[in-house]
């Protein structure tokens, strides 16, 4: 058995580049991303030159492929720098910086930043019992009001919540994540089950038709994981009685639920899908995105090769679309991340991308004896890749996309008997 003597971080830079990243959308905060990234690169540096770094070649490899497609993006964007820092550069940033720390610590780092991302949204989820009940955001004074073509319905029934994340499409998304990390942190199961109920609240009230979707893809793909556990919990015999009497208190409560609001919610549900999913949707969201698609799908086949390949640079589709209006004047996003990668990147940054994806899924599944951390960063990665149909990746996302694709494509030590001290 091997020890390794670690010392404990003080901070969790993905934490902070997740608040950082949420500050953006107010007003008086939106500068901080930029002393974010620079105690980041920092961070890295100081790392980089005072530590030794000691780990298998793969992951140095992935630190300087990091790097290297890092300054293609700076190099390509010139013309759109302040776009490309505030999501691209800080991606890398965040990726590298993943790397190294899982260098440094292994799975605990994922373990500490995962516990943390618990705490923290937990308390956006009961903090945004606020905007359901009163249908409207506590710093909405705040906020930067800046979603050209979305109406935000302050004080209405309509409204959408939106936590601290200034858009509901958003919202939804780390709610999921909440939802599936809580399952893997907290222990407790009385509380548990009143953050879950929290959670799957603040995921219905955002009314983001995207996220309902995703949390039923997601909950089929930890079911499909998880199904052994799953099976052996449910039938285990020698069982607690509390856990026989909770059991039997969460069917009563989910029948009385069914008995009293069943017909609401699905008619609810109903009404915001309308015809959605018809191919003959009327839905201004769902013309949008098709009439975007057809609109770039035609231009940059239009183009020379070098553009199909290589596409614009990034932060162009902005510019992009708001010179080619289609429903909604001032409206700057295709709503599709996969689209915004093929304008920005060309065909070869789409087939990349969709080449990692398909890489993450196999290295995933071919291991058989993973840690928790892997199962949880799978899920949440999976939730990203299938909301970026409906949405183009926020800074706040990318960050989270940093982290899980740092730590799906980490090569951990094999040794199963290694144990490592936090000092």
């Amino acid at each position: 058995m091997r020890n390794i003597n670690l010392k404990k971080p003080k901070f969790n830079m993905v934490i902070l580049g997740l608040l950082s990243t949420i500050l953006i959308r107010y007003t008086i905060t939106s500068s901080i991303v930029y002393f974010y990234m620079f105690f980041l690169i920092l961070s890295i540096l100081t790392t980089i030159i005072l530590k030794k770094i000691e780990t298998k070649k793969k992951n140095i490899y992935l630190i300087i492929l990091a790097s290297f497609i890092a300054c293609y993006t700076i190099v390509i964007s010139t013309s759109e720098i302040d776009y490309v820092l505030k999501r691209y550069m800080i991606f890398y940033l965040v990726l590298i910086y993943c790397l190294i720390k899982f260098v440094q610590l292994d799975y605990f780092f994922a373990e500490k930043t995962y516990y943390s991302l618990s705490i923290m949204l937990n308390i956006f989820s009961v903090a945004n019992l606020y905007q359901t009940i009163f249908k409207v955001p506590l710093l909405k004074d705040y906020m930067d009001l800046i979603e050209t073509g979305f109406y935000y319905h302050f004080g209405e029934s309509s409204f959408r919540t939106m936590s601290v994340f200034n858009h509901p499409i958003i919202s939804g998304l780390f709610f999921i994540f909440l939802f599936f990390i809580n399952f893997y942190t907290i222990k407790k199961k009385s509380i548990m089950i009143i953050l879950q109920s929290l959670a799957i609240l603040n995921i219905y009230t955002s009314q983001s038709r995207s996220s309902w979707l995703a949390f039923i893809f997601v909950c089929v793909l930890y079911i499909t994981i998880n199904k052994k556990d799953i099976l052996k919990n449910l039938f285990k015999l020698n069982v607690p009685l509390s856990l026989h009497i909770i059991r039997f208190s969460l069917l009563l409560l989910f029948i009385a639920f069914i008995f009293l609001f069943g017909e609401s919610v699905v008619a609810s549900v109903i009404k915001r899908f309308g015809d959605s999913l018809s191919l003959n949707s009327t839905s201004g969201s769902n013309l949008q995105r098709l009439s975007t698609m057809n609109l770039i799908l035609n231009h940059m086949f239009s183009q020379n090769l070098i553009r199909i390949f290589l596409g614009f640079g990034g932060g162009t589709v902005s510019l992009f679309m708001l010179n080619n209006p289609i429903l909604i004047d001032n409206f700057s996003t295709p709503d599709n991340h996969y689209l915004t990668l093929f304008y920005e990147f060309g065909i070869i940054g789409l087939l990349f991308y969709i080449s990692l994806i398909l890489y993450i899924i196999y290295k995933f599944y071919s291991k058989k004896n993973r840690h928790w951390t892997v199962n949880l960063s799978f899920l949440c990665f999976m939730t990203i890749n299938f909301e970026f149909i409906f949405f183009e990746a926020w800074p706040v996302v990318l960050v989270m996309l940093a982290f899980l694709i740092a730590h799906l494509l980490f090569n951990f030590k094999e040794d199963q008997n290694m144990v490592i001290h936090i000092n």
